[in-house]
């Protein structure tokens, strides 16, 4: 219901712990001395202190816990509770047991509650065995305020999607309903996987930019579809088995003439045989040449995470991807906020703002690729992964454009068995 969070603790070594773990994992602690001290004066010992923490001290046993957190559970302006403890002659695994198994068996709303006690052996017995029922108690302060820091991020993601969805839904415009029937298309033709004309249509949909391309299936049609694209070109090997073209071989830039394309038909064929002789070859990609200079290659991405679901990944993009690794994730859907803080967290980011006199990189393009990604890999069901990589980031002002995009669906239930 809110942000407001109480420590209960019978120590104040470990409350100082838990206050300072509040502020890293963005934890806000309730503050309000007099209604605090009005509430809880009554139910814990004089000598004990009623500021967050509210420390009960460690001469009290599991009742006392138990009626300060009952407490704490019906007052409206907090909203959620972190119990914290330490073993003590009178406070012992037993009555740490009784106590988190009354709480949670006792309690009727959706206030989150989190436990972090520690001690003896018999301590740490017992928090094994209510871990495996699902409570989420841990012997580890910072862990227990984390696994509440990650909850709370998750709820301001919640709370503010709605408004953030209807800022940003004008620049998200795309005809889903199209999209959809090219995957399911796709998906009745026995394939997992966008033909290159396929996935140029697909992004078009998606106002997402790519260069004018079409596959030829013979040194005729690489020709004519070359003269009517203009040169100079590209050429690019299209085939399913093959995901890495430039390693194989499989791609020729700047190419000027009619000579030169049946020249470079034959060459990427032969290359893509002897890369993969099983390789099935659908043709060769004809693609208009596009002009690099004052780009940034960046890689652009979503997918179906086994353990998140629907995730975004943006980071350094072109050959130097696998080596440096400068990618950043979220989970979708993603707010404008998120994709401007992914731009801006990987190592790289400062060469997108400009070194050495050039010009800052169009980072509100970027930002906008990955919005429309995160709107894809939520609201078109069939899509398990989308690359677009590189997708070049021009100067400030003047767009993005995707060289190259690979569009995966999800297997079917025959093709899973």
């Amino acid at each position: 219901e809110g942000e407001n969070v109480l420590i209960v603790t019978n120590g104040g070594g470990i409350g100082v712990m838990a206050t300072d773990a509040s502020e890293l994992y963005g934890l806000n602690l309730y503050d309000n001395l007099d209604d605090l001290k009005q509430s809880f004066a009554n139910t814990i010992p004089s000598f004990g202190s009623t500021k967050n923490p509210i420390d009960i001290t460690g001469g009290v046993n599991a009742s006392v816990y138990e009626n300060v957190i009952q407490l704490a559970m019906k007052k409206s302006n907090i909203h959620a509770i972190v119990c914290l403890g330490v073993e003590s002659g009178i406070f012992n695994s037993d009555e740490l047991i009784m106590l988190v198994e009354r709480l949670i068996l006792r309690q009727t709303n959706t206030k989150p509650l989190v436990f972090s006690f520690f001690g003896s052996s018999g301590f740490e017995r017992e928090i094994l065995t209510l871990k495996t029922k699902g409570i989420p108690i841990y012997s580890d302060v910072y862990q227990a305020v984390s696994c509440l820091g990650a909850l709370y991020q998750s709820y301001r993601i919640l709370k503010f999607k709605a408004q953030v969805s209807k800022a940003i839904e004008p620049i998200l415009e795309m005809d889903l309903d199209q999209m959809r029937q090219i995957t399911e298309k796709v998906q009745q033709d026995g394939r997992t996987f966008l033909l290159p004309p396929e996935a140029l249509e697909f992004m078009t949909l998606a106002g997402i930019k790519m260069p004018t391309s079409q596959i030829a299936k013979n040194i005729k049609d690489a020709v004519l579809i070359a003269g009517e694209i203009g040169f100079p070109v590209v050429m690019k090997i299209a085939s399913k088995d093959i995901i890495h073209k430039s390693d194989a071989g499989g791609v020729i830039l700047d190419l000027q003439n009619d000579s030169e394309i049946m020249n470079a038909y034959e060459a990427i064929m032969n290359a893509a045989l002897r890369y993969r002789s099983d390789a099935v070859i659908d043709g060769v990609e004809i693609v208009e040449m596009v002009d690099t200079r004052d780009s940034a290659e960046t890689i652009i991405g979503a997918r179906i995470d086994s353990t998140f679901g629907p995730i975004v990944m943006f980071g350094l993009g072109g050959i130097y991807v696998e080596i440096l690794k400068d990618i950043k994730f979220r989970v979708a859907p993603i707010t404008k906020m998120d994709a401007h803080d992914m731009v801006k967290q990987i190592q790289t980011y400062p060469l997108l703002l400009g070194v050495r006199g050039e010009e800052p990189k169009d980072i509100e393009g970027l930002t906008e690729v990955i919005l429309r990604l995160s709107k894809i890999i939520t609201e078109v069901e069939l899509i398990s992964d989308i690359e677009i990589n590189p997708c070049l980031a021009y100067t400030k002002g003047k767009g993005v454009l995707c060289l190259d995009a690979r569009i995966l669906l999800h297997p079917t239930k025959e093709e899973d068995e």
